[in-house]
């Protein structure tokens, strides 16, 4: 298996322009056509529709509207490469594609290869309301209603949080979907 850095060297890096949301789409179309590509993504726990509660790991790409594509030691054929659905230009400078800094495109690769991965625990939390260990957080619902807290630490669907009662500190286990970041 070549690594990120082998795979980088092989290749002059270019930047193509999608339209948005096709990333994913047209990084396949390149990959059909026989050309090395890279989309850097970032996966994310989100609700399959407003209809269920059930979450699924979602990939978006960190560069909106990008894709990297390597072309072998060649001069890329430009014409061929704009009649592919969905390319919409390069980058590039005064009208000219610019290849990307090789040392650049290894260090983004390293980066990037594996994607990132949204903690397992918010799988269970409001979307664009997560939290993590440390944080604080105001609970909904229960007659702790509307009580910022922090969280101790969280496990699966539970979250352990230290709430002041009579003069004293509990922890104490909550729902992670009862709890939403303050």
């Amino acid at each position: 298996m070549t690594t990120a850095a082998e795979a980088a060297q092989n290749f002059h890096w270019f930047a193509l322009r999608v339209p948005p949301q096709k990333e994913q789409v047209a990084q396949l179309i390149l990959r059909r056509n026989g050309l090395a590509t890279f989309l850097p993504v970032r996966r994310e726990w989100r609700r399959r529709n407003k209809y269920t509660k059930i979450k699924e790991l979602r990939t978006y790409p960190l560069m909106p509207r990008y894709v990297f594509t390597g072309f072998s030691k060649r001069v890329p054929m430009w014409f061929d490469l704009f009649n592919l659905p969905l390319i919409t230009g390069v980058v590039g400078i005064g009208g000219r594609p610019m290849k990307l800094d090789q040392d650049g495109m290894e260090r983004i690769m390293g980066l990037y290869q594996n994607a990132i991965d949204a903690p397992k625990e918010q799988k269970w939390m409001e979307t664009h309301k997560e939290f993590a260990e440390g944080d604080t957080v105001q609970i909904l619902g229960g007659s702790f209603d509307g009580l910022v807290v922090p969280v101790l630490g969280i496990d699966g669907p539970n979250a352990k949080v230290l709430i002041s009662l009579f003069g004293g500190e509990r922890s104490v286990n909550i729902a992670v979907d009862q709890l939403v970041a303050a």
